[in-house]
């Protein structure tokens, strides 16, 4: 795989040689569900700061000013985090995959999406493995995404869900 403007693209030769397999209409269901349910415990905790942050507002009145705040802070990050559940659930519905073998986890790879910018906020981090696929053998870098890798051991199998167009 390559980085380009900050996102990691197969290459041609890759295309050629990795084995794309299909997920059945149980499985997808269940990456849904499972999505679904990754996505209501973290907006869970948000919801209960709302509802403390409403009880503090009636209870302490002269603190009611400094609580609003907090609450519309609390209340962006709900939404926000809504926003970023929702772009990638449609990550969660592609029906296609490729299924690798981890042969080594290579070190974490950040890259500026701005030349000039000099803080972390400007940072895109990459998380490399070095792996084959295990129908074809076909070896190779692959990106994956953060908790993958954090959970990816050497000789293990995952899944990296792609789109595919015949």
């Amino acid at each position: 795989m390559i980085i380009e403007n900050g996102d990691s693209k197969f290459t041609e030769e890759e295309k050629r040689n990795l084995v794309v397999r299909e997920y059945t209409s149980e499985e997808i269901q269940q990456n849904k569900k499972a999505y679904v349910n990754k996505s209501t415990k973290k907006c869970f905790p948000l919801i209960v700061l709302i509802v403390l942050c409403s009880i503090c507002s009636y209870i302490l009145p002269d603190m009611s000013y400094a609580i609003d705040i907090v609450m519309v802070i609390i209340i962006f990050l709900f939404i926000l985090t809504i926003i970023i559940n929702i772009l990638n659930y449609r990550i969660v519905k592609r029906r296609h995959y490729i299924e690798l073998i981890v042969d080594k986890k290579l070190p974490i790879e950040a890259g500026s999406r701005d030349a000039g910018a000099s803080d972390d906020s400007c940072m895109i981090y990459h998380y490399p493995v070095e792996g084959r696929d295990s129908t074809s053998g076909y070896a190779s870098i692959f990106y994956i995404g953060k908790e993958k890798y954090e959970n990816a051991e050497v000789g293990e199998k995952i899944w990296i869900n792609v789109e595919y167009a015949d």
